[in-house]
């Protein structure tokens, strides 16, 4: 992703000497250290795989998809019987996520904020213009706060729980100025006032 310029280009580097990705190897780490400390290992469990399989089963799906929007593409490799194999997996991650989803839905929707964080990501390494990548930062330390609210530290209290507000504030508040900024900066180009 950071080679493609949809995440901090330094991401992709690969140290000199050992040709190893030791920037983006010490990123992961630190976020792992940040998930294990504000979460118990079932939490953590419930994230992870509520998520993948969600992504699992759509990413089978999409051999399916594939052969009939693209009959002509090369396929190196052939699915082992084809179509009953990918509808019966798509089946399987559909039931193994919805299972996380009955049984565990406070961790299982924790899981899915944590991917829905990713979508203003995405759309803030997408853009050129300075007004939405703001509102998309807004909308990531919005969510962010929402998450660490209700997920991480939903017990807490007093001073903690008026920052955690605080920062979803910042947040909203983040939005609000991308919109007008993007608005103006629209206006600008166009020449319309």
């Amino acid at each position: 992703m950071a080679r493609d310029g949809m995440f901090f280009k330094r991401i992709a580097e690969c140290h000199p000497k050992f040709l190893t990705p030791h920037v983006s190897i010490v990123a992961i780490t630190v976020w792992a250290i940040l998930l294990t400390l504000t979460g118990t290992f079932n939490q953590l469990f419930t994230y992870v795989i509520f998520g993948e399989w969600i992504f699992f089963g759509m990413t089978v799906a999409s051999v399916i998809v594939l052969r009939k929007k693209r009959p002509d593409l090369e396929r190196p490799y052939k699915t082992w019987g084809y179509p009953v194999t990918p509808i019966i997996f798509v089946l399987a991650a559909v039931y193994v996520a919805i299972s996380a989803l009955i049984g565990q839905f406070r961790n299982a929707m924790g899981g899915l904020l944590i991917i829905i964080i990713g979508i203003p990501a995405y759309f803030f390494w997408r853009t050129d213009r300075r007004g939405i990548k703001f509102s998309m930062v807004g909308i990531g330390v919005a969510l962010a706060a929402g998450f660490i609210r209700y997920f991480l530290m939903a017990g807490s209290g007093g001073i903690v729980r008026g920052l955690i507000f605080g920062i979803g504030a910042i947040g909203l508040i983040m939005i609000l100025v991308g919109l007008a900024m993007a608005s103006r900066d629209k206006k600008d180009k166009t020449g319309v006032s």
